[in-house]
């Protein structure tokens, strides 16, 4: 059974599509959100499921505020 989750290969494919490592996008996305909108895009929703992985990370494992 594959280890692999949503945000895993969310991660993989934005790296493959703009060709740089996911720290290099997120601090174009943040500096720069004008010069590639999609980019911005695609980082909010990876931001939206980094979210939703740790409340299920957290429920697996009773993590408590």
């Amino acid at each position: 059974m594959s280890s692999t989750t949503a945000l895993d290969q969310a991660t993989a494919v934005i790296e493959k599509a703009w060709n740089r490592p996911i720290d290099a996008l997120e601090s174009l996305a943040v500096r720069r959100p004008s010069d590639d909108p999609l980019l911005r895009s695609a980082m909010r929703i990876r931001s939206a499921m980094v979210i939703t992985d740790s409340a299920a990370t957290c429920t697996r494992t009773v993590c408590t505020p």
